[in-house]
This record gives C-alpha cells, structure tokens and sequence, in this order.
C-alpha cells in the first residue's frame, strides 16, 4: 500500500484512428484488442505472450521503472493516435475496500478483476493521485488492467493503491446525491461501487421531510443497498424536500449527510406569447412613489421585451 507500482506488463503500440475532438476517446478505442486472449474482463497474460492486432505481431514486456510515473514513449513508442494496455497483479492480505489512485496522459479505461471502475476520454496531462477510485480488492491476487490512449506530447500514466478512509474521501466527493427524473421521479445515487457499500457500512436508514420552516415528514425507510434508488415521494407535486442520510459505519461510527433537493412535476407559466399576455402587475391601494415608479419601470421593459402593454 501507498507504494507507486512501477514494475508492469505492457502491450502496444495499439493502432487507433485521428481526431480533432479532444474531449472523447480516439476511433477505435472501444475494439478489445484482448478478444482472442480472455477480453479486456478477463486478460490471459504472460510477459513474452504474442498478441495479433491488425496483421502486427505485438508481445508483452516486463516493463521496470525508475520514476513513479511509467513513460510509454520510452517503454512502448513516440507515435500519436494509439493505445497500450498496462496490466498489474498485486496481492492483498485482508479483503476490503480500498483506492486506486493514478494519473494518465492521455485519457483510458480501467478495470479491477474484470470489472470496468473508470473511464474518461478527454486530453491531459499525468498528474500523480489525479483520480482516486473506492474499489473493493478481496483477499489474495487482484488484476488490474489499464487502457491509456496516446493523442499527442507525451504518453504517461502512474498509480498506486491506498487505504479507503470514509472521512478523508468525502471532505472531497459526495457519496449520496438526488438526481431528478423524467415524469416528476427523484432517484438517490450512489458514487462508488455496490462492491463497497458493505465495507462501509453496517446500515443506512434515510429520512425524507419537506423543506420548510416547519418541516413535515414525507417518508423513511431503509436504502437498499443499490447504486440507483427510486425515492417513493409525491411526483404529482413539485416541492422542496431534506433527505437525511444516516448510516452506520463499520467503525462504530455514525455517519450523516443532508441532501436539499427538489421534486415532482414542474408547470410552466408563460408570461406572454405571439404579443399576448394574461398577467398584470399588481400594486397597493396604497403603494409609495418609488413603489409606483417601480411598477412603471417594470411596465416599460416588459413591453419593450415583449411588445405587449402589461396593465398595473
């Protein structure tokens, strides 16, 4: 733990197509080039092992490091506009949760023991702990494969594994949030794995409430464990509501985090239309000079906005 990983079997140059677009993968990408060795969720790999990609001959090389972050031009080719595989498999001693933390120029995919836990194809630079990802590692050897695509400059990418602390990770990311849905539907949403959740915690009970200066309880139950979770509350009604998350941690340790959201299904109003309106601006009988100016300046820019005379 916590020791950068700079011993690797590499596999490249894999040929990918040109772009423009820096903001997504290279062409060609999303080919598993691993198809006829396993796949990319299950890799049969051994240092010296032939690969076929595009009638080339490629091996895997036991590649070493000086510096924590691994050179792919040194180790692999200077050419732009392809991809390598990094392949690692590390031994953990007590199964549970943990973080990969790496850095990679250009962007890649990342899977831990078959399952794909990171993706992200936008041009960058190496930047050491860039991404920190929760995982869950069990007991023994766990495979680690990292695809990183090469777009131009330099070809990098580092990692290392540390500790999961509860704490240290959510004074930087959420763990919870409401996400709204089409039909008025609100869903709670997990960011790590379901791998982790029972490293994490021993129970979670949530508490929904209006958000109110009297608050009213709307619901409460228990979450179910899962990384998407329909919250059962009104959706005919649009509102504002607290959800109260709290959990017990593995440590003994209470845990509370308040999402504010809001929920139900949204009415437009339309002000004017086609130089139409049904609205009026509304003042007191016996409303101030400066109320009364107020109401003509409103007036003024509505109409020139709209082209329709908002009666006071």
């Amino acid at each position: 733990l916590n020791e950068w990983i700079t011993n690797w079997n590499l596999l490249g140059p894999l040929p990918l197509g040109k772009s423009s677009n820096e903001l997504i993968h290279l062409p060609g990408f999303e080919k598993d080039f691993l198809s006829r060795h396993g796949g990319e969720q299950n890799p049969k790999i051994k240092t010296g092992k032939t690969v076929k990609v595009s009638n080339v001959k490629l091996k895997w090389i036991d590649f070493s490091s000086d510096e924590i972050i691994i050179s792919l031009d040194k180790a692999i080719s200077t050419k732009s506009n392809v991809a390598a595989y990094a392949y690692k498999e590390i031994f953990v001693e007590k199964e549970g949760a943990f973080i990969v933390s790496f850095g990679t120029n250009d962007g890649g995919r990342l899977w831990i023991n078959g399952k794909e836990v990171w993706d992200y194809g936008v041009a960058r630079g190496c930047k050491p702990d860039d991404d920190q990802i929760p995982v869950f590692l069990k007991e023994g050897i766990n495979k680690i494969l990292l695809k990183v695509e090469e777009k131009g400059n330099s070809w990098q990418f580092c990692m290392r594994i540390l500790p999961f602390n509860i704490d240290v990770f959510t004074e930087k990311e959420n763990l919870f949030k409401v996400v709204s849905l089409p039909e008025g539907k609100s869903e709670l949403r997990f960011s790590l794995s379901e791998s982790v959740i029972n490293y994490l915690f021993r129970s979670v009970q949530l508490e929904i409430t209006t958000n109110e200066k009297d608050p009213r309880s709307v619901w409460s139950g228990k979450w179910t464990n899962k990384r998407k979770m329909e919250l059962p509350i009104p959706s005919s009604i649009f509102n504002k509501y607290t959800l109260k998350i709290i959990a017990e941690r593995q440590d003994d340790e209470e845990w509370i985090q308040k999402i504010v959201f809001q929920s139900g299904k949204k009415i437009d109003y339309t002000l004017f239309e086609n130089q139409k309106t049904y609205y009026r601006i509304i003042v007191g009988n016996d409303a101030s000079e400066s109320e009364q100016w107020a109401a003509n300046e409103l007036q003024k820019y509505l109409k020139e906005l709209s082209g329709v005379e908002f009666r006071i």
